[in-house]
């Protein structure tokens, strides 16, 4: 019984890497769409590694918010100047 319900479980584990490199798969032929005009060929690559690493799939709408959130302090910044 013990060894029927580990290849039962071992089976889920295979069809959920499975759908897993299907999905990065996909992912990796999808179009980078950039949001606030932001070019991330700009931005410093450790930056947008860490963003990778820490977000996930959402990765760039993080760093999108990072910049804009940036960007506003340092015009305060200079307003308050």
């Amino acid at each position: 019984m013990a060894k029927i319900c580990y290849i039962l479980m071992y089976a889920k584990y295979e069809r959920k890497k499975m759908v897993q490199l299907i999905q990065n798969f996909f992912d990796s032929l999808r179009l980078p769409s950039v949001t606030h005009g932001y070019n991330l060929d700009t931005v410093d690559p450790n930056l947008v590694r860490y963003f990778r690493t820490e977000y996930g799939r959402d990765w760039q709408n993080a760093l999108n918010e990072h910049l804009y959130n940036l960007e506003n302090r340092e015009a305060m910044k200079n307003i308050v100047d």
